[in-house]
């Protein structure tokens, strides 16, 4: 059921730069704090005392996701003040001609350097956040096990013609780094922070996050374009579970995205699979509508061009009314799909029609569609109900009984004997689509705990719901 985007049934997929600009705001325009990430100063440099660093201010931290380590993020520290610091020998000759050596410091500075920490995420309960009515589970940047610092000098070109330093710089930042790690581990007050999920753990914390609120919750990272280089932008995604369940599905293919999953130019997208919405909405509507029908939903698959579709188990038996004769109609095909941003139903019915002599067969073929539009936070909605075909065994008596046929009441998606909730029952359960899943925008933080609020929704095979937090 939940093998649709990547084997989960919601995704929330958020911009890099969403993430970087709420770090900004988190830190300002530096990070010259003991207490807070990356807890300067710092100071250090080989056994022998040749030279040292020492760093006072960084610019607020950046991430990107320009590593092929699954799950994995690059960190980019840049230092605002800072200096290397090197000793040099210097010969020289006194006035009786004797040759000396003296010891002299030059101090270079280091502002401007970048610092480009590769290492993997980690995501774990947050102590503090989480209390007896959410576990909150917060992902942070694993500094304990780092699997590669970069150093770039290329706006610091004394720096970077003194020698063999870019080396010894970069196994000095990895060793003070790791050592930040260890101090401040995932989970603490001074490790660095990029996101959470909150899950409800009693029902009443359940209610304020909607039916879609998540059980579980993992991470993946896309990058766009998967070449190389250059990097342009990333995302972060959390791949959600829900309806209390905690299993998450394996295989290789799993949490891998092939495309972004943001709507255009937006900072974070809330993804429902077709599947969900399939299974929360239209099941739920035919299945109220028609008591003890037989329904299934297949996955889709989202990467694969795989709808999911909505459909019969096995043939479902009515009562109606066609010249005035009391009919059996059985409904054989009721097969619903997300076509854009339609809910599309294709189906069958087959009857008959009273004759003194004998009963003439007849068929019923026809699509519904009901098209849903964003309007402010509600959706708008329309009905498309086209005449269906129809074949009887005599066709003159064809137009004569068509009036009659479409008394089914296929006039609302759903076979109904009487339409008259119909378009209120599809109003009400689409609305409540959208009210759910702005409801579960809820379940997310930025650093700073900044919670994501509904911008737009976009149904387009999924819901595509985008969030800020502004």
């Amino acid at each position: 059921m939940a093998d649709n985007i990547a084997g989960f049934p919601m995704v929330m997929s958020v911009s890099d730069k969403a993430i970087n600009a709420q770090l900004n705001r988190v830190y300002g325009q530096s990070t010259h704090e003991k207490e807070m990430f990356p807890h300067v100063p710092w100071n250090f440099g080989p056994d022998d005392l040749s030279w040292g660093v020492s760093v006072e201010e960084f610019e607020a931290p950046q991430v990107d996701f320009d590593t092929d380590i699954k799950g994995g993020c690059r960190l980019l520290m840049t230092i605002k003040r800072g200096q290397y610091t090197s000793d040099t020998i210097k010969r020289y000759k006194d006035k009786d001609g004797k040759i000396h050596k003296k010891i002299e410091s030059v101090s270079l500075e280091l502002g401007n350097m970048t610092i480009a920490v590769t290492t993997p995420m980690r995501q774990i309960k947050h102590p503090t956040w989480s209390d007896e009515n959410f576990e909150v589970q917060a992902l942070f940047a694993d500094l304990e096990n780092v699997h590669r610092v970069d150093v770039d000098l290329s706006k610091n070109p004394k720096v970077a013609h003194s020698g063999s330093i870019k080396a010894d710089l970069e196994t000095l930042f990895k060793d003070q780094i790791e050592a930040l790690g260890e101090k401040y581990p995932a989970g603490s007050e001074g490790a660095l922070l990029f996101g959470a999920v909150k899950k409800p753990l009693i029902p009443k914390a359940a209610q304020s996050s909607g039916p879609l609120k998540p059980s579980a919750s993992t991470y993946s990272t896309f990058r766009s374009p998967q070449a190389p280089a250059p990097y342009k932008e990333g995302e972060l995604e959390y791949m959600l579970l829900i309806d209390d369940d905690t299993t998450f599905p394996t295989g290789g293919t799993v949490g891998v995205m092939d495309k972004s999953l943001l709507l255009t130019d937006k900072k974070a997208t809330l993804v429902v699979s077709d599947t969900i919405l399939l299974e929360k909405v239209m099941k739920p509507l035919l299945e109220k509508a028609y008591p003890k029908i037989k329904l299934k939903v297949e996955p889709g698959d989202m990467f694969a061009g795989r709808k999911a579709k909505l459909h019969l188990t096995e043939s479902y038996e009515f009562g109606m009314d066609i010249n005035d004769h009391s009919r059996t109609a059985h409904l054989t095909k009721a097969d619903v799909v997300i076509d854009g941003n339609k809910f599309r139903m294709d189906y069958h019915i087959d009857t008959s029609v009273y004759q003194a002599v004998k009963d003439l067969d007849a068929t019923i073929d026809g699509y519904q569609e009901i098209i849903l539009t964003d309007k402010g936070g509600t959706f708008d909605i329309k009905i498309n109900a086209p005449e269906p075909d129809h074949h009887v065994d005599d066709p003159p008596l064809g137009l004569r009984i068509l009036f009659d046929i479409l008394t089914v009441g296929f006039n609302e998606l759903a076979l109904k004997l009487s339409t008259d909730s119909a378009g209120d029952d599809m109003d009400n359960d689409a609305q409540k689509m959208l009210t759910d899943t702005k409801l579960a925008l809820t379940s997310f933080l930025l650093p700073g705990k900044a919670v994501w609020n509904y911008d737009t929704s976009v149904l387009d095979g999924h819901l595509y719901v985008a969030a800020n937090y502004e």
